[in-house]
């Protein structure tokens, strides 16, 4: 600093190329911050997206390519499908989240979603562990998957399914430490059970007559899209 002739301080050029630089800093640690929060809102989308655009492409080398319908990529097809027919609450909040929901629509997608997740997509990461939201995400599956014309009846399934449901969620709402539901083992036993019975139904509602499972949805991550954990 130095003072001119009324004896009022000027910033020196010293001090005012610290201040530019720690503004720049700031702004810059800012813009870092808020694209690392992008990244972490959108990749769930763009992988979700990637992965059925995967299996389109392996699908249509079967046609396009004349490849034997043995030799396409059974993974690639298996993630694709679990990408598209199966419910996940994480990646339906984040198009909420990235504002990616038509303005018009923002109101009545949102009463879809309370209705398969129970809670507004804003309150969706904190409102649930990541237990209750495997169950959550099997019940939304069954509401929401559409039997092909032709289809195997699966209501044994079905109803031992929503049995399963109906115990998962009054043990978690009965439990007064919510935390107890994520490490009990009885839970655990009950959800690989859920997610069997879902991947089942699945199955037998998105195939024609037969009840021979391709694979299993069991075989991929179907939590891969979910970065709350």
């Amino acid at each position: 600093m130095y003072m001119n002739k009324k004896y009022e301080y000027v910033p020196s050029l010293a001090c005012i190329w610290k201040m530019l630089k720690d503004q720049a800093i700031l702004h810059l640690t800012t813009e870092i911050s808020d694209l690392k929060k992008s990244q972490n809102l959108l990749s769930p989308l763009v992988k979700i997206g990637v992965d059925i655009g995967l299996r389109n492409l392996e699908l249509a080398r079967e046609t396009a390519l004349e490849i034997p319908t043995g030799d396409l990529g059974k993974a690639i097809i298996l993630s694709g499908n679990v990408a598209a027919h199966r419910a996940n609450g994480a990646v339906d909040a984040a198009i909420f989240e990235a504002g990616l929901v038509p303005e018009g629509y923002v109101e009545e997608a949102s009463k879809v979603f309370k209705t398969l997740y129970l809670c507004q997509p804003s309150d969706y990461p904190t409102q649930w562990g990541s237990q209750i939201k495997r169950a959550l995400d099997c019940r939304a599956t069954i509401k929401t998957v559409k039997a092909m014309a032709g289809s195997a009846d699966c209501s044994d399934l079905e109803g031992e399914h929503s049995s399963l449901d109906l115990e998962l969620c009054t043990l978690h709402d009965n439990m007064w430490v919510k935390e107890d539901f994520q490490t009990d083992p009885t839970v655990e036993e009950r959800l690989l059970r859920l997610e069997e019975i879902t991947e089942d139904i699945v199955d037998i509602k998105r195939s024609k007559g037969s009840r021979r499972r391709r694979a299993r949805y069991s075989d991929v991550d179907c939590y891969a899209y979910d970065n709350d954990e």
